[in-house]
């Protein structure tokens, strides 16, 4: 009885620790997610997720298909997809490994 106790309360214990991840279903989703993910991080690693999102974000996005879209006048939402595709479920730590990953290449191929 006592070890059913203990796998139990361990159980409950791991199943408590999930972290939040980026819900990216819809722009209303990504938002409310987004919130509830910085809101999970501790507080000295809020400015760092705000930064990472933007990184992760513009890397998402080619300049050359934005420019191109822009001149044709087309109202084309595969650039929201694809930043939507760059955090959909992803918890906080992992958007700013993320960012960092992105910015160490950038380095390299400067």
């Amino acid at each position: 009885m006592k070890k059913f106790l203990a796998v139990s309360l361990l159980a409950l214990l791991l199943t408590g620790c999930d972290k939040p991840t980026i819900d990216a279903t819809t722009d209303e989703t990504m938002k409310t997610s987004i919130v509830k993910v910085r809101e999970a991080l501790p507080e000295n690693k809020r400015d760092e997720f705000d930064n990472a999102l933007k990184v992760v974000a513009l890397s998402s996005i080619n300049l050359g298909e934005l420019l191109r879209k822009g001149m044709e006048g087309a109202n084309d939402d595969s650039l929201a997809e694809k930043m939507r595709e760059a955090f959909a479920g992803k918890t906080g730590e992992e958007v700013i490994a993320e960012a960092k990953k992105i910015m160490a290449e950038k380095e390299l191929q400067q």
